[in-house]
């Protein structure tokens, strides 16, 4: 089974190969569904058929994304051929890996044992180049797989069989059962330290999550500190909000008063232009015109600026105007 998360993918390998759990037939199916940059093979497995591990780790090969192989639980025989195929090898603190020579269970006469002995180095050297990344030699790898050899995530690590180690919480129980189903010996000492793992992953987890709820603790605490700040400024702006539409009321109430006030400005003005306007009308049209020995009565307005303007004189002239002064005016207003 396989997840896709973005550009990552994990597929499992949890259970015997080549049995009902694991097939390389589904597993190659599944691994072409997969778009992914990355896939995380996770393995929990006591091994299995050496053919159908291999089919299994061209299938990986094949594919384009980067391989990071995880050991949960136990990667015994074929199962730690599979994990040294990962671009990045992790292993999980309290997790086991097992090597040994090839076996099989096939029987015959002395010439069919030979040629099953004769396979069967065929598959120990395609394993040893499994194993090439390790920082033993051929030679050492190959006693270690005679010797059945164990290894704990940290023996692992220094041996060259994986490049990292992560916390792990897979229960040492399940790797004590499958060593029984699987007629896997693990030393006491080997359980011990898978165990040691186990506490220590639990003792990280429990660290971390009291790490985590006190950074939430504080995450609330400064959150219920920014929704009070934020309620005292809501109020304030609820208040300001107040304060300036009383203002703006005052304001429409003074722009209402001002304009009236022009409005009745304006019509006292133009009723007092009005009114001046007639009065100089008045005055100039009917103005009283004084008799006098210089003009007669009838003297028409031309005749009257012309007299006014035959003056040489200038005491002349200005005694006439004196005594004629709205009749003049009254004239010149007539001929403009």
């Amino acid at each position: 089974m396989a997840t896709k998360t973005d550009t990552e993918a994990e597929v499992s390998i949890y259970g015997t190969i080549g049995g009902y759990d694991i097939n390389a037939k589904d597993f190659a199916e599944d691994l072409k569904g997969i778009d992914a940059d990355t896939i995380h093979l996770r393995i929990d497995s006591p091994g299995g058929s050496t053919q159908e591990g291999f089919n299994i780790i061209n299938a990986i090969k094949r594919h384009p994304a980067k391989l990071i192989t995880h050991i949960d639980g136990m990667a015994a025989s074929m199962a730690s051929v599979i994990a040294q195929a990962g671009d990045v090898r992790r292993m999980a603190n309290n997790s086991l890996m097992m090597i040994h020579k090839p076996l099989t269970t096939k029987g015959g006469n002395a010439d069919e044992l030979r040629k099953n002995a004769d396979t069967l180095d065929k598959v120990e050297s395609n394993i040893l180049k499994a194993y090439e990344k390790s920082h033993y030699s051929e030679n050492e790898i190959a006693d270690l797989m005679r010797d059945e050899t164990i290894f704990t995530a940290e023996e692992a690590l220094k041996a060259g069989l994986i490049d990292e180690i992560e916390d792990g919480l897979k229960a040492v129980a399940s790797i004590v059962e499958m060593a029984k189903d699987s007629e896997i010996e693990i030393p006491t000492e080997k359980l011990i330290a898978s165990m040691n793992g186990k506490l220590d992953a639990v003792a990280k987890q429990r660290d971390d999550l009291s790490a985590k709820l006190t950074a939430q603790s504080q995450e609330l605490v400064d959150a219920r500190a920014e929704l009070e700040a934020a309620e005292i400024v809501l109020k304030e702006v609820d208040e300001k909000e107040s304060a300036f539409k009383a203002e703006l009321e005052t304001a429409k109430a003074e722009l209402e008063t001002a304009r009236a006030e022009i409005e009745t400005s304006k019509e006292v003005t133009d009723q007092t232009v009005a009114l001046k306007a007639a009065e100089m009308l008045q005055m100039t049209a009917h103005a009283p015109v004084v008799p006098s020995d210089n003009i007669q009565n009838n003297m028409t307005d031309d005749e009257l600026l012309k007299k006014y303007e035959s003056f040489t004189d200038s005491d002349d002239r200005t005694e006439f105007y004196k005594k004629h002064k709205n009749k003049i005016l009254r004239a010149m207003t007539r001929t403009q």
